[in-house]
Formats: C-alpha cells, structure tokens, sequence
C-alpha cells in the first residue's frame, strides 16, 4: 500500500536496502516527478548517532550539483520516520553489472572508471571525502550516465577535529566497507581524500581483471591490503597497456603519499590510457555513445569494439611498416591483432615477414606481451616509488632484438651524463624552480623527460638523470613522465610553478 506524506507518495517497490537504510521508488506528486526515497531504519531512529550520518549524508550529497552524482531534492523527518529524497537513477549499478558481466570491454570500464574520478574530483573540491566507495554504490543510468551515490560516511576533509568523541566515528575505529578501504583506514587513521583514491584503484583493479586484488577472509583482506601485493595485472587482463598499469598500481600504493596529488590528474591517467588503447584516435571522442549503447545492448557493443580494435591496430600496423625505423612498433601492434584473434591470418602472415626480417623469431602471442605493446615513447613499464609496496608488473618487454643495445646505449648515455655532472656540479648555485626538463638526441627520435621533485630546485632534480636510463631513482616522491619530442641537446631549468 502506498504511502503519503509531505507532498511525496511512496510506492511498496524497494529498489535497496543497506545496514542504516531502505530505499523505495516514489513520486514527487506536485511535478509528477519520479524519486527515490531513503528511509533511515527504524530501529535506528533513536540513536543519534545514526541521525546524525543520516543527516551529514543529506546535507553532503546536496552540496553536489553534479551529472556524477546522485542528485539530493529533500531531507526531513515524517512522524519517527528520517528520509532523503533523491533522483531515480533508472538502470543498475556496478555490483549488479559484475554479476552479469564478470569483465567488461576494456574500453567501457576506463569510460566507467573516468566519471567515477569525474564525480570524485567534484566532491573533493567541495572537501568532501566519501570513504566508502564500492560498485554498490555507482549507479550506471540506462542512458549511460555513471553516478557516485550513498555519502553516508562522508567527511569534511577540513575538519581535523571531526573524529572527537561526539563524532561519528572514533579514533582508532574502522570505518567503511572492508574489502575497498584503504591502509589507512584498516588501521583507523585520520584519512584525507586519498583514500576514495585507494577504492578506486580496487574498483579499477576488479574491473579489468575480474576480480579484487586482495581477496579472502575478513582478516585475509585485511593483512593482504596492508602488505601484499596484487597479482600482476597482465596475467588477468593481456590487452592492458603500461599507461593502465601505471596508474591503477599508483592508485593501490600502500602509502596516501605514493598516490596522486589530486583527482584531476587521475582523471588525466585514465584518460591517457584510453587514447593507449584507440588506435582510431575516436573513443576518447565517442565514449559516452558507446557507454550509453553498451548499457542498451551489452553483447552488440562488446563485439563492435572488439572488431573496431581489431581493424585499427591492423591498419596502424600496416601504416608503421611504411615508414622507415618503425618496424618495431609495426610488430607490436600486430601482436595485439593477434590477442584479439589468433586466427587472423593477414595480421599473422604480415607478423611473420616483418620478424624474419628483423631476424626474430616467430611466436604465437602471449597474454604477458599486450602490457608492453608500447604506444608512444614512454617507458614500456612501470616502476614504483620506493616504499610505495606496489609490486611492478612482470614479464618481458616486447622488443624485436634480444640483448642489450650498447651502441645505443652509449649514444644515449654520454649525453645524459654530460648533462648530469653539468647539474649537479655547476648550475645547483641558480635553484629557486621547482622542475627541469632535459633533451636528449637519440640516433632515431627524442624524447623529453620531466622530473620534478617537491621542494627541490631544477639543477637537482636534473642532476637525477642517469635515472632516466631505465633504472629507478633512488629520490622520493618523484613523477616522470616522457612525451615525443623535436631533437635537441640542452637542460634547462622551468621556473616554480
């Protein structure tokens, strides 16, 4: 029997329950608009404790007029009865999806994982930290829209002095859903936005793989979040690339210090790791269509990206055989043809020619050969900060030669070392910025590195470039990031930003 109140009626239909909460289908009968409503239990209508959550969670979300985020219309209290009214999200959220979709099209779950930081990065800016990020709690609309819902556990990140003894939540208690929680939160700590980064890197990691990086027992999760390290990500998902490895191993670093700055540059990771994966150069441009058609017809869409990659790597790898000194890349983007469809016998002849050629051997592809393919001239892999207990993903780079290149090598270091003594022993006396940038001619293309390192002066930072020749830098809280360059020899130092 429906219910009546405050200009609301609320249907019998229950669209979820959770440990504090039911929520019912409704409709705001002045605009005849559909909701949902959420009523606090009732067996928890006297504790003010749970009034409180209830409230800060309304009082939070309406704060957010954002498309990632369930939208709030109205909190009150009917006779004992505490209710939020909200925006219907007609479709499923995440938890469900994994349930009838164990892995989702790759491209799909980066679109997916892009709102998510999207919405993520809105709350933040307001200083609102959701802490309890899960699949549970992503609706995904049937029009393909993704929204972050139930603030329930919310916190001002502002306010250092919430957890006093008439917060909700004690020092030392642990808060949050268990399987996605940070570190930091296991062992209740005072937590910052970081640790909705934490979640996402576990969302991120389940997405891609199929399933959560640190599974168990309760106690299991718990000491493998602390210490272990996940499973490498190309033994469950072949078709990542390093710049998808790159940033879900950062966002499950151990340490809040080891993660991002901020959401804004995890959106930019994600992003960078569509444009990885888009030989067309159009998913980055059409993502939300194929989202929306992905939520009206899941089988048709995975099959059309999966035909559309196919075709792109093959003509990406065709146009690279044409131009001189890029066989390599030709290779590996053949490869990946052959990952997608092992029986493609174009993309396997076309392989065949091209290895006997550069005097390799012929191989069928392997699941560990998709992380390397290597789609611009970044590093072909991942290292992580020290201390950052994130274990970097195995396996062989893809490469056309085996063996160390010394004349590359050599053509390649000698500036770079050059470079480095002129830092560290000559310019350190100009200091005052805050990153440099060093060019290094390479026989075949540059590339330009970036080093920055918080509090450091450009000289220094520069004076760090021997690092640059794949081997980790021993400094902490470093980003290195290499983008294609026109060739020049210079080092020079940026001023503070």
């Amino acid at each position: 029997m429906a219910r009546r109140f405050r200009g609301y009626e609320i249907t019998n239909e229950m669209l979820g329950q959770g440990g504090m909460a039911f929520i019912y289908k409704g409709v705001q009968t002045a605009l005849n608009r559909p909701v949902a409503v959420k009523m606090l239990n009732p067996a928890l209508g006297l504790n003010e404790r749970f009034i409180v959550r209830f409230e800060r969670e309304a009082r939070s979300q309406a704060q957010l007029h954002h498309p990632n985020v369930v939208a709030v219309f109205d909190y009150g209290r009917e006779d004992d009865t505490y209710y939020i009214v909200m925006e219907l999200v007609e479709g499923s959220d995440l938890k469900s999806l994994f349930s009838t979709h164990k892995k989702l099209p790759l491209e799909i779950s980066l679109i997916i994982l892009e709102q998510i930081a999207i919405g993520l990065e809105a709350a933040h800016a307001l200083n609102i930290v959701h802490r309890d990020l899960k699949p549970s709690n992503i609706l995904l609309s049937k029009v393909g829209d993704v929204k972050i819902a139930d603030f329930g556990l919310a916190m001002d990140s502002r306010d250092r002095e919430e957890m006093s003894a008439e917060a909700i939540t004690m020092p030392g208690t642990v808060i949050g859903t268990l399987a996605y929680m940070s570190p930091e939160q296991h062992e209740g700590k005072r937590v910052d936005a970081r640790a909705d980064q934490f979640a996402l890197g576990i969302m991120a990691y389940e997405l891609l793989t199929g399933e959560r990086p640190f599974m168990g027992t309760e106690s299991e999760v718990r000491e493998r979040t602390l210490r272990a390290q996940p499973a490498p990500i190309p033994d469950r998902c072949p078709l990542a690339t390093p710049e998808i490895e790159e940033f879900v191993y950062r966002l499950l670093a151990k340490h809040p210090e080891e993660r991002y700055a901020s959401m804004r540059d995890v959106v930019m990771a994600i992003r960078d790791s569509l444009e990885s994966i888009d030989p067309t150069g159009t998913l980055m441009k059409y993502r939300q269509e194929h989202l929306r058609e992905f939520m009206l017809d899941a089988k048709a869409v995975t099959k059309n990206l999966k035909e559309r990659s196919i075709e792109g790597h093959f003509e990406k790898g065709m146009s690279l055989v044409r131009e001189p000194g890029r066989t390599a890349e030709a290779i590996r983007e053949l490869r990946y043809v052959l990952i997608l469809d092992p029986g493609n016998k174009e993309a396997k002849a076309k392989l065949s020619e091209l290895e006997k050629q550069d005097h390799t051997q012929v191989v069928e592809p392997k699941a560990a050969d998709a992380p390397r393919l290597d789609y611009s001239s970044r590093r072909e892999s991942y290292t992580p900060r020290p201390g950052s207990g994130v274990r970097p993903p195995s396996g062989p780079v893809a490469s056309s030669k085996s063996g160390p290149n010394w004349k590359l090598f050599a053509m390649i270091g000698i500036p770079v070392v050059v470079l480095a003594v002129l830092a560290a022993v000559i310019l350190p006396r100009l200091g005052g910025s805050s990153q440099a940038e060093v060019f290094v001619s390479t026989p075949q293309e540059a590339v330009q590195v970036e080093v920055r390192q918080a509090g450091a002066s450009a000289w220094t930072a520069a004076g760090s470039a021997r690092g640059l020749l794949n081997q980790p830098l021993d400094a902490g809280s470093w980003e290195i990031r290499l983008r294609k360059e026109g060739c020049r020899d210079s080092a020079m130092g940026g001023g503070a930003r």
